[in-house]
């Protein structure tokens, strides 16, 4: 099966709807893989070096399940961001 393109470079939005100034999805989810000492350190260390500089990542669907796993055990990030980007990977292609 083909990689998946996991693109987190979206704003992200408060209950409001409304964008919360300087903040990402992206940089919320990369602050989150690297403030963990759990899974695999490398793939953390580069998926969140791409997404905080606003990249997107490619995927498979094994490593897709390991970040969607690794946003729903974080401890360091709100659900808000966990909803809006388990959202976004859900449908990715």
């Amino acid at each position: 099966m083909a990689n998946k393109k996991i693109d987190l470079n979206k704003p992200l939005l408060g209950l409001d709807g409304a964008e919360i100034p300087d903040e990402t999805i992206g940089k919320n989810v990369a602050r989150a893989l690297v403030s963990t000492g759990k899974g695999d350190a490398i793939k953390c260390f580069t998926w969140a070096s791409s997404l905080f500089k606003g990249e997107t990542i490619s995927l498979d669907e094994s490593d897709i399940s390991s970040l969607k796993q690794m946003i729903k055990d974080s401890e360091v990030i709100t659900n808000l961001v966990k909803g809006q980007a388990l959202l976004i990977i859900e449908k990715a292609k």
